[in-house]
């Protein structure tokens, strides 16, 4: 095949060459629309797993809300029962009242709604809230 450059000579491409640049051209052609559907492929498979994601931490969080309201009401609970009444509580009528606890559970939860221990007559477990023992307290000291 011969052609003509700009100041008018020919220039001979074999068929070979004319070929080779077609099949290049092709080639690139190809690899640049593989690598966009890959592209487009590969972004849905993360959106997918995103959303998978996603829904996991929205029900991990609502057995988290489940599980820390039935805490959250039992030192509010403990609360209220340490707040009336005597400023003293024996560990025994507190569990009374508060059932389905296991004894170190029901200690974890004492603590947490702000009470202490004291130890009474006989090496009786009692409970009281900080701000309604603070004398008990210093006495201790």
């Amino acid at each position: 095949m011969e052609r003509s450059d700009s100041r008018g000579e020919e220039i001979c491409l074999s068929n070979q060459v004319v070929a080779a640049i077609i099949a290049g051209g092709l080639s690139a052609l190809v690899s640049v629309t593989v690598a966009a559907v890959n592209s487009r492929a590969q972004r849905a498979n993360l959106r997918a797993q995103e959303e998978r994601q996603q829904e996991e931490l929205r029900a991990q969080a609502e057995r988290l809300r489940t599980e820390f309201r039935t805490e959250f009401m039992a030192e509010q609970a403990i609360h209220s029962l340490l707040s009336e009444g005597f400023p003293k509580r024996s560990f025994a009528a507190i569990k009374k009242r508060l059932r389905g606890f296991d004894d170190n559970e029901l200690r974890k939860l004492l603590i947490r709604a702000g009470a202490v221990c004291f130890e009474g007559q006989a090496g009786k477990e009692l409970w009281g809230l900080q701000d309604r023992t603070k004398n008990d307290l210093e006495d201790d000291k």
